[in-house]
């Protein structure tokens, strides 16, 4: 039996919004209101397992500002699902790597290393949270095998190396490279390089979204940050009931 594969562009939940543990994320600053009015590609991508993109906190980080973070779910091996975190980090901290893996590191690329005290690992820069992620390097070379029965094209050599590879899985092209801000360590998109790339970068939203209780609002750097409905300004309580008639008017015409 082979494994199920989630190939980005088919969103595979493994949770049901009833499973969401409120609780752990009440305790990071993201209230249930904040998470039920999240908008609909970031809430599918929390049931899915996957990463959000960076969102706002309640809580304040050390410098007093609002503490960003990007929030996920996993399931223990008892069932329980458990929320997890990532924060912001304003400092990269670099010195360890040499300088041409530095420069593979700023271009998004991947570096395989063993650094001081470390077993060897694969290093990324997640631009997201502003920090390093790891991962070492024989539990992502254990991941391999599970995606090698899925797709038994695709090259260990060029895979373990870091490099991105386009092959054809059934009558479709796919493309699997390297990502540690995956939960597996790697990702799948349907077709070529240059749309592995492009999946890479955050779902594009609009400036408000609207939910129950209140509206995401993404700024110039795609940063979300939650209002309650008390708090809505002038210029959103427009927005909203511009929304709401262009919805009204949708409606009639259907």
């Amino acid at each position: 039996m082979q494994p199920n594969l989630n190939i980005k562009g088919k969103i595979m939940q493994k949770f049901t919004e009833n499973e969401i543990p409120y609780e752990d994320f009440e305790r990071m600053g993201f209230s249930q209101e904040m998470i039920d009015d999240l908008p609909e590609g970031i809430m599918n991508r929390l049931l899915s397992g996957e990463k959000t993109p960076l969102l706002s906190s309640s809580k304040n980080d050390n410098n007093g500002n609002p503490m960003k973070a990007t929030i996920w779910m996993s399931r223990e091996e008892n069932g329980v699902v458990t929320a997890f975190y990532r924060p912001y980090d304003n400092v990269r901290d670099y010195s360890d790597f040499s300088k041409s893996q530095q420069k593979t590191l700023l271009s998004g690329g991947v570096v395989l290393t063993e650094l001081k005290g470390q077993p060897s690992s694969y290093y990324q820069m997640d631009e997201e949270t502003n920090r390093i992620l790891s991962c070492p390097a024989n539990c992502l070379k254990s991941n391999f095998q599970g995606l090698k029965e899925s797709i038994s094209d695709v090259d260990e050599e060029a895979f373990i190396s870091g490099r991105v590879q386009t092959v054809v899985n059934g009558d479709k092209s796919v493309t699997i490279g390297i990502d540690l801000s995956d939960s597996k360590g790697y990702r799948v998109v349907n077709g070529n390089e240059e749309k592995w790339k492009q999946e890479r970068e955050t779902d594009k939203l609009p400036k408000y979204n609207f939910g129950l209780y209140g509206c995401w609002t993404v700024d110039n750097d795609n940063n979300l940050s939650y209002v309650s409905e008390d708090n809505y300004t002038d210029d959103m309580v427009k927005a909203q009931n511009e929304l709401v008639e262009k919805n009204k008017a949708r409606g009639m015409h259907m």
